[in-house]
């Protein structure tokens, strides 16, 4: 027997999985250029305001979206922690926010490059297959990354606000959170 209709909905079904693929394809790309946006931003915000340091000293950014960043810079003798804003597309503005003893611990811990990984962190990130849950749903991202005097990257992250797991340890996001949240919000 001939049954022409099976080769019709074969033929559909074909259509639907190709073009699942191109939807599944065009997304990640999406999600890779919104990835090379926001690390473009955190290189232009190192490379227009901490230029001295950059090869010098190692630096923390944490960033929530590409607008506000909160940068932490461990010198010789201090940490000392700014807050960039940007005021426009094109204006930025820095301010130095305090200065930090070195024997704080949390700080301490922030600039410890065996805390973190040197993978890059997203939501397809292993860390995720199996799931993730969001407690606060605020439709921004953050963006973290421990640069060291090499500038090689470490613990590179960018993930939802409130996501669960985080690959940053809590209280250290925590801290970095509402710092930056506070200094924006003054």
């Amino acid at each position: 027997m001939h049954y022409p209709h099976l080769n019709k909905i074969k033929m559909k079904l074909f259509f639907v999985i190709i073009n699942l693929l191109c939807c599944t394809l065009s997304l990640a790309q999406i999600g890779m250029k919104i990835d090379s946006v926001y690390r473009k931003e955190a290189q232009r915000v190192l490379n227009s305001f901490f230029k001295d340091d950059i090869g010098k000293n190692n630096i923390v950014l944490f960033s929530i979206g590409v607008r506000n960043y909160l940068v932490i810079v461990d010198d010789c003798k201090k940490y000392k922690e700014y807050v960039v804003v940007s005021l426009d597309k094109n204006k930025m503005k820095k301010k130095l926010k305090k200065k930090i003893s070195k024997s704080d611990e949390l700080l301490g811990s922030l600039f410890k490059k065996e805390n973190y990984n040197t993978d890059y962190t997203n939501i397809s990130s292993i860390l995720f297959e199996d799931g993730y849950n969001i407690t606060i749903d605020t439709h921004n991202d953050f963006y973290f990354v421990l640069v060291d005097k090499e500038q090689q990257y470490f613990g590179e992250t960018l993930l939802p606000i409130g996501i669960i797991p985080n690959p940053i340890n809590k209280i250290i996001y925590d801290y970095l959170f509402k710092s930056l949240v506070n200094s924006v919000n003054k």
